[in-house]
């Protein structure tokens, strides 16, 4: 996102970078990533749909959204948030 356009320049706010320990295999990308109870994230869980009574219940998102740039062989990845 441009800010502040002078003089025929702008400074640019970009998005954050963060690397983060991961626990298993994250596929670069966006990923739903939910926390691994150890102060990383892994890849969530596909949630379930469930039939009761012939009505069809939708879960929620069963992590957050991200884009996982980068992995390593260290167990760490790299998120744009």
């Amino acid at each position: 996102m441009a800010l502040e356009p002078r003089n025929g320049a702008a400074a640019v706010q970009v998005k954050g970078f963060t690397k983060v320990s991961r626990t298993g295999q994250l596929n670069l990308g966006w990923v739903e990533l939910a926390a691994d109870g150890q102060g990383g994230v892994k890849a969530a869980e596909a949630p379930s749909v469930t039939v009761e009574s012939g009505a069809v219940t939708l879960p929620s998102p069963a992590g957050v959204r991200a884009l996982v740039v980068s992995t390593a062989e260290d167990g760490t990845a790299v998120l744009c948030l």
